[in-house]
C-alpha cells in the first residue's frame, strides 16, 4: 500500500519532547507500507523554510517514510473564503488557489504514480486533492481523513462557550457558533467524498453519523484515540505531601480565553478555604507584558513546556481541566488519570474518555463554586484522594495504547485500499474520489 499523508506542519522532531499524534500513525504504517509526507505550506515564508530544512527533516523521520514533498496554498481573503462558504462553495477552512505548476511538480516528484490511499490532516487538504481533481491528476484511489472531531460539534461548541460563561468576548467563537448550519451542510457533504475518517472517540463517531443521518453513501468511521501515555504509570502518587493543583493549558491564543474562568472565579474561591494551596501552569507561557502575567497571583507558577511529565505529574495532589467544549479526546485529562492523580473537570471534558464514570473515576464540576469546592474536597482529604487516583488509574489502564490504536487505524486503510484495487484500475475510474473536484467551486 502506498499512503500520502497531506498535513500543515511537519510531525518530526517531537515537539517539547512529546511525539505529535500523527508522527506515531505514520511510524506504525511506515514499517509495512509505503509512505511519503506532503507539506502544504500557507505563504511563501513557510515553503522555503521547509525547502531548506528538508534534509535535517529527512534525517529525523523513520528511514521507512519516502519522499518529503511541499506545495504553497494560493493567497486569499478571509473575507472571500467566508463569502464562499455561505454560498455553499466550499468550506473557508479549505486551502486552495494552487498554481498549475506547483501541483504539476508534486505530481512529477511522485512518480506521476496514484497513491493507493492520500490520509488528510487536518482537513483543509482537501482543497489540494480538489484542485488535483480538476486538472485530471489523481494524486490518490481513496481519501482518509485524519478527523479526530466533528467540526460541526467544534463550531457549535464554540457557541456553548460564550454562552455558558466560560469565555466572554471572543468575536472568533461567536462567528463559528453562527457559521454551525453551514458547516453543517459542508461537512454533510464531503462525507460522502470520502472513504475513511479516523475519529477519536465513540462519541465523536456517533456525533460524525448525526450529520450524515439520513445518508446512505458513507464513509468507514473508526474511532481510535490517541494512545495512554505508558510512561506516566510510572508516577508514584503521595497526595499527603503536595498542595499543588495542576493546570494544563496554553496561556495565548484561544486558550488563554478559556483558562480565564478558572483563572478569575474558581482560583481565588479555592484559595479562600485553602490559602496554602499552588497552581502549577504547564503550557505554553503569556506574553511577559500580557494582561495575563500582570494579573497572575503568587499563587500561580507558570512552568511554561515541561519535558519530564513523570516527575510533574508525581509532585502535585490533583489535576483540573476546567474547560467546556467535548471535541476529540481531552488528553490533558485522560495523562492525569493515567498518572494517578485525581481529575477535576467539567462534564463535557469527562464526555470525552470511554468509560468515565463522573463520581467514580473523576470529579466534574460546571459552575464556579462546584468547581472550588471540588478541588478542596480533594485538598483537604488524603482518603479521598488516593480513592480517585486508584480509580482513575484503573480507568486508563482500560484505554487503548498507541499499538492498538494505530493498529486499528492500520488495518481500515488497508481493507479500504484492498477494495480500490479490487474495483479501480490505474485511471482512478469509477471513485469516489472523482466527486471531491465538486468541493471546489
Amino acid at each position: 500500500m502506498r499512503v500520502l499523508f497531506i498535513l500543515k506542519a511537519f510531525p518530526f522532531p517531537p515537539k517539547q519532547g512529546i511525539d505529535l499524534p500523527i508522527s506515531q500513525i505514520i511510524k506504525a504504517l511506515a514499517r509495512h507500507h509505503t509512505v511519503d509526507i506532503l507539506i502544504v505550506s500557507k505563504n511563501k515564508a513557510e515553503t522555503e523554510a521547509a525547502s531548506s530544512e528538508r534534509l535535517v527533516q529527512k534525517a529525523l523521520v523513520p528511514e521507512a517514510v519516502g519522499q518529503i514533498l511541499n506545495i504553497q496554498a494560493g493567497q486569499c481573503t478571509r473575507a472571500k473564503r467566508v463569502l464562499g462558504e455561505l454560498m455553499l462553495q466550499q468550506p473557508a477552512y479549505f486551502s486552495r488557489g494552487f498554481s498549475a505548476e506547483t501541483i504539476q511538480a508534486v505530481w512529477a516528484a511522485a512518480g506521476q504514480r496514484t497513491y493507493d490511499v492520500a490520509w488528510v490532516s487536518p482537513i483543509s487538504g482537501l482543497g489540494l486533492l480538489a484542485q488535483c481533481q480538476q486538472m485530471g491528476i489523481c494524486l490518490a484511489r481513496q481519501i482518509a481523513l485524519g478527523y479526530n472531531d466533528v467540526v460541526t460539534t467544534t463550531y457549535f461548541d464554540s457557541l456553548r462557550e460564550l454562552l455558558s460563561g466560560y469565555v466572554v468576548r471572543d468575536w472568533q467563537r461567536l462567528l463559528q457558533g453562527i457559521r454551525t448550519p453551514r458547516i453543517w451542510w459542508h461537512e454533510r457533504r464531503y462525507f460522502q467524498r470520502v472513504e475513511f475518517v479516523h475519529l477519536q472517540t465513540p462519541l465523536e463517531v456517533a456525533r460524525a453519523n448525526a450529520v450524515l443521518k439520513g445518508i446512505k453513501s458513507r464513509p468507514v468511521l473508526l474511532a481510535a484515540q490517541n494512545g495512554r501515555k505508558t510512561e506516566l504509570e510510572k508516577v508514584v502518587y503521595e497526595a499527603p505531601n503536595s498542595s499543588k493543583v495542576l493546570f494544563m493549558t496554553h496561556l495565548t491564543g484561544g486558550r488563554a480565553k478559556e483558562s480565564a474562568w478558572f483563572l478569575q472565579q474558581v482560583w481565588p474561591l479555592i484559595l479562600q478555604q485553602h490559602p496554602t494551596a499552588e497552581l502549577m501552569i504547564a503550557g505554553k507561557p503569556p506574553d511577559e507584558n500580557g494582561a495575563i502575567a500582570r494579573s497572575l497571583p503568587p499563587s500561580v507558577r507558570v512552568l511554561g513546556y515541561v519535558d519530564n511529565l513523570v516527575e510533574l505529574y508525581g509532585s502535585v495532589r490533583l489535576a483540573v481541566v476546567p474547560i467546556a467544549h467535548s471535541t476529540g479526546l481531552i488528553n490533558r485529562a485522560l495523562d492525569a488519570i493515567t498518572a494517578g492523580v485525581p481529575l477535576v473537570a467539567t462534564s463535557r471534558v469527562l464526555s470525552t474518555i470511554a468509560g468515565c464514570e463522573p463520581g467514580r473515576d473523576a470529579i466534574t464540576a460546571d459552575t464556579a463554586t462546584d468547581f472550588a469546592n471540588a478541588v478542596c474536597s480533594l485538598l483537604g482529604n488524603n482518603t479521598l484522594s488516593q480513592t480517585y487516583s486508584a480509580a482513575g488509574r484503573a480507568l486508563a489502564k482500560q484505554q487503548p495504547t498507541w499499538q492498538e490504536s494505530t493498529e486499528a487505524i492500520i488495518a481500515g486503510l488497508e481493507k479500504i485500499a484492498a477494495k480500490s484495487m479490487a474495483s479501480l484500475n490505474d485511471s482512478c475510474e469509477p471513485s469516489s474520489y472523482s466527486a471531491v473536484s465538486d468541493l471546489t467551486a
